[in-house]
């Protein structure tokens, strides 16, 4: 089969060098051949998909909680609370924050997906993640001065258990982007 020198050395229980010193003499012995370029483009462009999605799943719940928690305690205040929070991310060129926000099911992710393959490649990954912490720090942040810290607290513990089949999915791709300890700082008001 076709496997990428970072799947191998992720795989081997030698570690990154001695698997690395391994493959080099496989390959200078002609023994394995290099495997081409479009295969790994492929494998990075399914896992793009996969954490966009991710992304797209754990910030717009997050943010579906927070309007609750709001409109609970506030009424239609809170929708109005709710709804000025974009106007924290200046810095979205995209408008990545209006799927996030109005999150409605399989139509807002298509929209945040389709909004998102419009970034310029090396910062696509980078500008999405940003821009949906950003809201949800804004969306905490926002809890916290109207609602006080022991309901933000509340919220972010809400979030992290009905998050928690979710991120226990996707642990692995979590872990590889660092996505959801960046998420929980936010929670937390970091």
């Amino acid at each position: 089969g076709q496997r990428s020198v970072a799947e191998i050395v992720a795989t081997s229980s030698y570690g990154e060098y001695a698997a690395s010193k391994s493959l080099h003499k496989l390959l200078t012995s002609h023994l394995i051949e290099a495997c081409p370029e479009v295969a790994v483009a492929a494998k990075q462009k399914v896992d793009e998909d996969e954490l966009i999605a991710f992304i797209f799943k754990m910030h717009a719940h997050a943010l579906l909680m927070m309007h609750s928690t709001l409109t609970d305690y506030l009424g239609s205040a809170g929708d109005r609370l709710y709804f000025h929070i974009p106007s924290a991310c200046y810095d979205d060129p995209w408008d990545l924050a209006a799927p996030l926000i109005d999150a409605d099911g399989a139509h807002s992710q298509e929209l945040f997906r389709e909004r998102v393959s419009r970034i310029p490649g090396p910062i696509r990954l980078h500008r999405s993640v940003a821009t949906a912490h950003g809201l949800v720090r804004e969306g905490m942040r926002t809890v916290r001065d109207t609602l006080g810290d022991t309901v933000a607290r509340n919220v972010g513990e809400s979030i992290k258990r009905e998050l928690a089949v979710l991120l226990a999915q996707k642990r692995a791709l979590g872990e590889k982007y660092d996505v959801h300890n960046e998420f929980f700082e936010v929670l937390r008001g970091r």
